[in-house]
């Protein structure tokens, strides 16, 4: 099974600015798309770091997850 980030591992957005998620996908050994789950969340009100961890589990209960993090900067 593999899981992969749609875009960067890292993406940095302003204070104040929405973060749109661009999500990722994964597909179990024969190709089939898996559902990707996503935890963490990204508060844009303040200078900040997020981390959102991606994952998914196909039939065989084969487990994977991969991470992206999100910087909220002050000055843009």
């Amino acid at each position: 099974m593999e899981i992969a980030l749609n875009g960067p591992s890292t993406v940095v957005i302003c204070i104040g600015e929405e973060f749109k998620d661009p999500g990722a996908h994964a597909e179990d050994a024969n190709g089939r798309q898996l559902e990707v789950s996503v935890a963490g969340f990204v508060e844009s009100r303040h200078q900040s770091t997020h981390t959102l961890v991606y994952s998914a589990t196909d039939d065989a209960a084969n487990f994977a997850c991969v991470a992206r993090t999100v910087v909220v900067m002050k000055d843009c």
